[in-house]
């Protein structure tokens, strides 16, 4: 370091540093960094595509489970329309259902 005075109109002075900065420990962390988000990257691909087929495999249960629903009901309508005597014990199936069915989109809102 080099400090010198002028001579004059006031006391001025020059500093020279010269120095290095490694940054291989720097450089080296950025690289981990990014190869965990490059992890969490693939990992999170890898999680919506397996909520992908979850929401495929529910979809097609949901759909069968209508179908089964209209069928059952169809069935229930055309024994009723056979023979009356049944038609007041389907009546009670109907409203046990409706309650069971209030009940659970009450407790599930």
């Amino acid at each position: 370091m080099v400090v010198s005075p002028t001579a004059g109109s006031g006391a001025t002075s020059s500093m020279k540093i010269k120095g290095t900065l490694d940054t291989g420990d720097i450089d080296r962390g950025f690289a981990r960094v990014n190869q965990g988000f490059a992890g969490v990257k693939s990992q999170g691909k890898s999680f919506g595509a397996d909520m992908q087929r979850v929401a495929t495999t529910v979809g097609g249960l949901a759909k069968k489970l209508i179908l089964m629903g209209v069928a059952g009901t169809t069935a229930m309508v055309g024994i009723a329309s056979k023979a009356p005597a049944v038609a007041p014990a389907i009546a009670r199936m109907g409203v046990s259902f409706g309650k069971i069915t209030r009940r659970s989109i009450g407790s599930s809102i």
